[in-house]
């Protein structure tokens, strides 16, 4: 199964290499480098963006000292700006949304998962960061998971995506056969013909070019179901090395920009990783290993930028997309010091993935561009992943769409100025995941002080998911000096609520009064699985 998986992506990868060197067509660079900001006229500069899944804010040994098995990563963080103050939303489809479109679901209509069977995915009237820099000549590639539709044209290679290489959704979103840890364990892939499946074998996507393959659904651009896990990071190191090269000094792709966004699927459960990592980590258990393999893997990424000659004009974000999935008790991460004390007297339940508690949404967060991004700084600026996109197109030169408003806003005085204070953002709102009220704003932030409007517990270790509470006055906490969210303060300032209340109004009216799109959750069954091979269980192919 191995080898003839292989030498398909192989073949793939050798094919992708002669359609870019036939297509490369260099758009002059002058015009767009006078749009840039002063201090960066004739570099705009490449852009790498290192996603991890289901990766707490404890997960770096940066961030918690008892984590140990991310020194590669800890490197980057000594190299660039860390970032104690990062957020994301608090589960996989939002976050992703909200980072490649800047803007929060209630805009955007994403504010759930898709699925399996999911018949559409991101909105086609929301412009992804990757068409964006598309104004600006950029190459531009994904490499992971992307978890916004699998069928055209929401496929990441009708969003603006010249290459991909991943899954289309979460690992427990399929079966596998390879070496996988889950709680409760995970079925493996029936070979009988007769057996009845729920869902299908999980996946990898190989895409070359704009517009997949495979009539309506991108199924010929499948090249392997079920993956084997345990080679899927080393799949997206090889996909990595060969976009990166394209790009070294005097190979095809040289003078073209490029974008590659890697939403990796590690530390997500079904964990799983090269035997070569078995007992390898500090902790020695499977999540160790897991997130072992992780860092290996990007340390592999970062040494390509260095060995072909692209470090200098690379600016790197590493960041994850929400808070750990807790139910899955010491197969998940750590929140750090997040913990979200309130909500035990509240109900209990957990405080990580899919709540408005810290460990749910405050997330991993490193930026790193040699001699432009001051090295070994740890800033506490209130950013979010939803700065990515307008930061990026500042950065590049190209304009953002004009018919919409954004919920990010361009830092770069705090990275390039060292800022502690982002500009343009007074309030920082986070969303909920919680069944019909997924996408309302539950929660916001002031300079230190968080206000829940909304609250829960989520489904935990050998906990049950709580009710949810609304609060009215919000409860507020002061994270200065309750980073855990131990205690609301007793008799908040009358100006601090009614400031919190009129920004939620204030933000609530700029929503209704702004171009939004509608997500389309409808799901079309097995016929609208991804699926290599329909006449197999499973649509296994290749094995």
């Amino acid at each position: 199964q191995q080898t003839g998986s292989r030498r398909i992506f192989i073949m793939g990868v050798v094919q992708w290499l002669l359609l870019a060197a036939i297509a490369g067509a260099h758009a002059s660079a002058a015009a767009l480098n006078s749009t840039l900001p002063h201090r960066f006229h004739g570099s705009r500069p490449n852009f790498l963006i290192l996603f991890a899944d289901d990766w707490g804010y404890g997960d770096l040994g940066a961030n918690w000292p008892e984590t140990r098995e991310t020194p590669h990563m800890d490197a980057l963080a000594r190299r660039g700006m860390r970032f104690t103050d990062m957020h994301s939303m608090s589960v996989c489809t939002p976050a992703r949304a909200a980072l490649l479109t800047g803007r929060l679901g209630l805009r955007t209509g994403v504010v759930t998962n898709f699925q399996e069977d999911s018949l559409y995915g991101l909105p086609t009237t929301e412009r992804t960061l990757a068409d964006i820099l598309k104004q600006g000549n950029y190459s531009t590639g994904i490499i992971g998971k992307w978890h916004l539709g699998h069928r055209p044209p929401y496929h990441p290679s009708f969003r603006g995506f010249d290459f991909y290489v991943g899954l289309p959704y979460s690992v427990d979103m399929g079966c596998v056969n390879s070496f996988n840890v889950n709680s409760p364990p995970e079925k493996p892939c029936p070979f009988d013909p007769h057996a009845q499946i729920e869902i299908p074998a999980l996946p990898l996507y190989m895409s070359l070019a704009s517009n997949c393959s495979g009539a309506s659904n991108c199924n010929a651009n499948i090249v392997a179901q079920p993956v084997d896990l345990t080679t899927l990071a080393e799949r997206y190191s090889a996909a990595a090395k060969t976009f990166l090269q394209r790009h070294a000094p005097g190979n095809s792709l040289d003078d073209q920009p490029f974008l590659l966004y890697m939403p990796f699927s590690h530390v997500h459960v079904p964990l799983s990783h090269s035997p070569r990592f078995t007992h390898k980590s500090a902790r020695n258990t499977t999540f160790g290993d897991t997130l072992l393999e992780l860092d290996d893997t990007i340390g592999q990424i970062l040494g390509y930028l260095k060995e072909f000659h692209l470090e200098d004009n690379t600016l790197v974000v590493l960041a994850g997309d929400n808070g750990p999935w807790q139910v899955k008790c010491d197969l998940a991460g750590s929140v750090g010091p997040f913990v979200g004390d309130f909500q035990k007297r509240l109900g209990g339940g957990s405080t990580g993935k899919m709540t408005t508690w810290e460990g749910g949404h405050r997330v991993v967060g490193v930026a790193a561009w040699p001699h432009h991004i001051p090295a070994g700084v740890t800033s506490p600026a209130l950013v979010s992943t939803m700065d990515i996109v307008p930061t990026f197109a500042a950065l590049a030169g190209v304009r953002l769409p004009r018919d919409r408003r954004f919920d990010g806003v361009d830092i770069s005085p705090v990275l390039f100025d060292n800022e502690i204070i982002t500009p343009g953002r007074e309030y920082l709102f986070h969303p909920g995941c919680f069944g019909e009220a997924s996408g309302d704003l539950d929660a916001a932030r002031f300079g230190s002080y968080k206000a829940h409007f909304a609250s829960f517990g989520a489904a935990g270790c050998n906990e049950t998911m709580s009710i949810r509470l609304q609060h009215d006055p919000p409860i507020i906490f002061d994270l200065s000096t309750d980073p855990g969210e131990s205690q609301p303060l007793f008799a908040p300032p009358p100006e601090l609520v009614a400031g919190f209340q009129n920004a939620l109004a204030r933000k609530l009216a700029d929503i209704r009064n702004d171009f939004r799109s509608v997500a389309n959750y409808t799901g079309g069954g097995q016929e609208a699985w991804p699926c290599c091979n329909p006449r197999n269980v499973g649509c296994r192919c290749f094995d």
